[in-house]
């Protein structure tokens, strides 16, 4: 019973922590709390500021939340330089009984909790505050700022975790939606179904009552629509794929955004593109080691696959932004040294400290997302050629390819091909999607793209390796969690 009541504190204290110490003496971690602590406007900006912090909590806001799962799709992998190489990492634990539930996925199982409970302490603290403490609709904004990162602490579970591919599946999410105490923690699973129905609303929540995009740190109604065309991708029904077309459509007739020249320049400019939707916040006081794309760049944790390269010719941008290797100018030496990792989307050039933060950048989503998710709508509805090429050739063309015709593409096999092709190029090591995409797509044979693509995974059954499991901490005082199949 002592060893139970350990366990239960520790998961309260880890979902409650912070590096953020605003947000501890604000949402504290006890029954008894003050529910005068957030008691205006200005206490509740300070409140969101503190869930926001969350996200500088350590790597699964990094490469994490992308480059993970480019690694279960097949395209990246890692150098086996070190012991954390992925060669002798991920890719071994894509079997069962090597992958261990109390190993390093508890990391990301912990830090998405932590960001969730906090949202929910602010959500609770403010629902009794008099709205005329707040200027025009500030208390409905703050709250569904609050909301789209509850949302996406859960997106990042939902991928992880749960079996998001599969809407009949019953492992879909651990969802809570009011701060864990020590009668409440005891959760039992929603279905995939229900999932997808419990992101939905917050993001809805965030669409009607969120600020108007001003900064890529932010979230805002664009920021939330975009994740919903997202989402809806993920979840595929007829009618998604209609939703689709209008969510993307606005957010890309909005004005907020704008596609770059070229398609270098996204990873050269970085944070400060107009391209960027969403995308982590990295001080200029950040210690460079403690980056993870530096972390990538040094040791070679993430380099992309043969496969991946083989898709586009060395002379387009698309090769350059996933080059495996950079030469890095020591002046005070005169020597180049030649380091894994790569100039464009998993790590950039620097020579200093400094050099490597400035250049540095986590992109959740970007504009050229939205146009590629507007494409596969059009396919999978009205399986127009002439549209999709008109919105996927543009980009190809930006990054020196060579743009498809007509003749090129013979049914809609074809056309669904051509779309995944160019969203490889286009999108794979950066927010995910190509992992998605993976799933979804289908090949000749009616299989998910995945399947002879990633190592280790051969038949349909297999593709439930990519499922990580739950820690084992959490299934120990939580009696009501099923743990995932195979663990």
């Amino acid at each position: 019973m002592m060893k139970k009541l350990f366990f239960i504190i520790t998961i309260i204290g880890l979902s409650v922590s912070s590096c953020n110490k605003i947000l501890d003496e604000q949402v504290p971690a006890h029954k008894n709390v003050d529910y005068n602590v957030i008691s205006d406007q200005k206490t509740a900006e300070t409140a969101l500021v503190g869930v926001y912090s969350y996200l500088a909590g350590g790597y699964q806001w990094e490469w994490h939340y992308g480059l993970d799962f480019s690694h279960l799709c097949g395209t990246t992998r890692g150098s086996g330089s070190s012991s954390g190489g992925l060669e002798a990492g991920y890719e071994g634990e894509l079997i069962f009984n090597t992958m261990r539930a109390d190993g390093s996925y508890g990391s990301k199982w912990q830090a998405a909790y932590r960001m969730i409970n906090a949202a929910n302490w602010v959500l609770k603290l403010i629902e009794d505050v008099d709205e005329s403490l707040f200027t025009a609709d500030k208390k409905q904004q703050i709250i569904a700022e609050t909301r789209f990162m509850r949302f996406f602490a859960n997106f990042f579970l939902f991928r992880n975790y749960s079996y998001f591919f599969d809407i009949n599946s019953e492992y879909g999410l651990l969802y809570r939606d009011e701060p864990v105490n020590l009668t409440n923690f005891r959760v039992a699973r929603l279905n995939v179904k229900d999932s997808y129905d419990k992101l939905i609303e917050d993001l809805d929540y965030c669409i009607a009552n969120g600020p108007e995009f001003t900064t890529v740190y932010r979230a805002s109604k664009q920021t939330a629509k975009a994740f919903k065309a997202k989402l809806l991708a993920m979840r595929g029904t007829q009618a998604d794929w209609n939703t689709v077309i209008s969510l993307t459509n606005e957010v890309i007739t909005s004005g907020k955004f704008a596609m770059e020249s070229d398609h270098y320049s996204i990873f050269k400019k970085r944070n400060a593109s107009k391209e960027v939707i969403f995308s982590l916040f990295i001080s200029p006081n950040t210690v460079a080691s403690n980056l993870g794309t530096v972390r990538c760049r040094w040791s070679g944790y993430y380099r992309a696959t043969d496969f991946l390269k083989s898709l586009s010719n060395i002379g387009t941008q698309y090769n350059k932004a996933i080059n495996d290797t950079i030469n890095t100018y020591t002046a005070s030496t005169n020597t180049y040294s030649l380091n894994y990792g790569s100039a464009g989307k998993i790590a950039s050039y620097g020579v200093t400290d400094a050099e490597l933060v400035a250049n540095s950048a986590f992109i959740y989503l970007r504009l050229g997302e939205m146009q590629i998710l507007k494409a596969e709508a059009i396919a999978r509805t009205t399986g127009s050629v002439t549209d999709v090429l008109s919105v996927l050739n543009p980009l190809l063309v930006r990054a020196k390819d060579t743009p498809f015709t007509e003749q090129q593409i013979s049914g809609n096999e074809s056309l669904l091909n051509f779309v995944y092709l160019v969203l490889l190029k286009e999108l794979a090591l950066e927010s995910g999607i190509d992992y998605e995409a993976s799933l979804r797509f289908k090949d000749s044979n009616g299989l998910p793209k995945i399947i002879g693509q990633k190592q280790n995974l051969s038949t349909i059954d297999d593709i439930k390796k990519c499922v990580k499991p739950i820690h084992v901490n959490e299934i120990i005082v939580n009696e009501l969690c099923k743990q995932n199949p195979g663990y």
